[in-house]
């Protein structure tokens, strides 16, 4: 049968590199559904308000978190990176945790990007929900961006961690100006009458 290769009508008229587009995408598709079983870990270290290094030496990014470098110019954005640091502290370090991975397994660095899980409990949620992190706006991986999203508003409204005080975060000078938000968008929301 003309046009007819191996069984596959048409194939004949793939140019190779339709062929290998095709493959592409096919592996591309295969391995974004493909998540990589979730694992148990003891956490030797906390390094960051979203960074932690497993017992094993693997460090884990928390997915969808974002937290002030502990090395930044300003004293007081180092100060919130410090207390993020500290509730991260609180919530894992030396506890068992379970780590659960996105379609985008590694960083840049090398790092595993994770959910990160104590018990039931998402930290990455907790930290945004406690208001010590904020929630990333763009990310390869967005299981839970919608609820992260969602926990960083009820942080505001609620003048949770750095979203308490503009004075503690030094927003006059210091925010992350590329999230399209502004100190008169995080100031604490005066009560009604």
């Amino acid at each position: 049968m003309r046009g007819q290769q191996n069984g596959l009508p048409g194939a004949r008229g793939l140019s190779h590199l339709a062929r290998l587009s095709l493959l592409a995408l096919i592996v591309l598709a295969s391995r974004g559904l493909a998540r990589a079983e979730p694992i148990e870990a003891k956490v030797r270290e906390v390094l960051s308000g979203n960074e932690i290094e497993l017992e094993g030496g693997q460090r884990v990014r928390y997915i969808g978190v974002q937290v002030p470098k502990l090395d930044h110019g300003y004293a007081s954005v180092r100060s919130v990176a410090r207390r993020a640091r500290a509730e991260n502290r609180r919530l894992v370090e030396g506890r068992a945790v379970r780590i659960e991975t996105d379609v985008a397994p590694r960083d840049r660095r090398g790092r595993t990007l994770a959910y990160v899980y104590v018990g039931d409990r998402c930290v990455n949620g907790e930290l945004i929900r406690l208001g010590w992190a904020m929630a990333e706006k763009t990310s390869t991986n967005t299981t839970h961006r919608d609820e992260f999203q969602r926990l960083e508003r009820e942080a505001k409204a609620f003048g949770r961690g750095i979203w308490g005080s503009e004075a503690e975060w030094g927003l006059d000078k210091k925010l992350d100006r590329r999230r399209g938000t502004t100190p008169k968008d995080l100031a604490p929301t005066p009560a009604g009458p």
